[in-house]
């Protein structure tokens, strides 16, 4: 372990001002972070690290160090260096926008310092660590990582709630300088403005899975009616299938218990829809009452039936693995597709994998046997 040479204690503090009377931030916090003065015009954060650390080793021939500190994110590229940091959700009043004002306040470099890549554990040690493998150009770079010490992002949309992610480092790194930069008393004003494009989102039923994601993102209920949310029903339930009756028919038993069990359930078979695109735009154009909270993908990508996924490079943020997340991200304008500051899903979404009809048979008899 290597100790930081100029600070004994960060203070990091945020003045985040809030124009309405709502607490703007979630439950959960690291133990770094205090927060006080909790109302409706002003909230105090303070980061505390006493002896912030550096834990050093070798790795392809090359000397790295990695910041410890408790954090929940880290930022930088891939094969890069990344820093640690923390964020939150803030949950946005009707039609305002946030705004973020910075004061850094003191600045400490710290020289000679190569901040590791994103690291991998060894899943067969307990003790080796790997790295993503570095990328000589991000490491060339003469930009500070973050490029501001606090962020805050567009506008999310989850549930018919609005939120905007405000995300804080007390560092950047120059990796082309190998200069680390430490803050100290960093304060970070975030306020809210009239958002003249923010857009009308109409009231639907939220089912209570949903309901509940949204209380986890922020210490204030839904904006809802509590009544309306109809507790007794748990939300709409889609089974995407192949057209294909052998499929539906094997399906069916799992549909009915869903049913019993108070979903909405539709049946929604790809005869007709054209494709990924067509099956996305069918979940997230379709003319619902309660938009679908659960969608369960019937059929693998390959096999006698099959349902369409998102794995070829040619989708948004879809390059190296299978992926479903995509149907159900509708939060977005672009005729194209989802930009990712937009990938939030909307619903929870995932697949029975069966090739044949025997396998699509087993897989609901053991939900069965296990749920019933």
């Amino acid at each position: 372990m290597k100790k930081l040479p100029t600070l004994n204690t960060l203070s990091l503090t945020l003045i985040i001002t809030v124009l309405c009377s709502q607490n703007a931030f979630g439950n959960s916090t690291p133990a770094w972070l205090s927060i006080s003065g909790n109302n409706e015009a002003e909230i105090s954060v303070s980061i505390i690290s006493p002896l912030v650390e550096l834990t050093e080793f070798e790795f392809d021939g090359q000397s790295f160090s990695q910041i410890d500190i408790n954090a929940d994110v880290v930022i930088g590229k891939m094969g890069g260096p990344v820093l640690p940091g923390w964020s939150k959700w803030i949950e946005l009043p009707s039609g305002m926008k946030p705004t973020l004002t910075i004061q850094e306040g003191v600045c400490e470099t710290i020289a000679d310092i190569k901040i590791a890549p994103f690291p991998i554990s060894d899943i067969n040690s307990s003790d080796a660590v790997s790295l993503q493998q570095p990328n000589p150009a991000n490491y060339a770079s003469n930009e500070l990582i973050p490029a501001k010490p606090a962020t805050i992002s567009d506008v999310l949309t989850i549930g018919g709630t609005r939120f905007a992610v405000l995300t804080v480092s007390p560092y950047q790194y120059n990796p082309h300088k190998e200069e680390l930069y430490v803050f100290d008393n960093l304060k970070v004003d975030v306020s809210f403005e009239s958002d003249p494009a923010a857009k009308v989102i109409p009231e639907r039923q939220i089912a209570p899975a949903m309901s509940e994601l949204v209380r986890s993102l922020s210490d204030q209920p839904p904006r809802r009616d509590e009544d309306h949310l109809h507790q007794n029903n748990l939300g709409g339930y889609v089974i995407v299938t192949d057209d294909n009756d052998d499929v539906i028919e094997a399906v069916e038993p799992l549909a009915e218990w869903k049913r019993r069990k108070g979903f909405e359930v539709t049946m929604m078979n790809m005869g007709g829809i054209d494709g990924r695109e067509g099956l996305r735009d069918s979940l997230r154009l379709g003319d619902w009452e309660m938009k679908p909270t659960f969608v369960l993908l019937a059929g693998d990508g390959n096999g006698d039936f099959d349902i369409p996924f998102y794995n070829d490079g040619q989708a948004a943020m879809q390059s190296w693995s299978h992926s479903d997340n995509q149907f159900v991200i509708w939060d977005y304008e672009n005729p194209e597709g989802p930009h990712p500051e937009e990938w939030i899903p909307n619903a929870f979404i995932g697949p029975l994998p069966a090739e044949r009809i025997s396998e699509m048979e087993h897989i609901v008899a053991k939900i069965l046997a296990y749920e019933i």
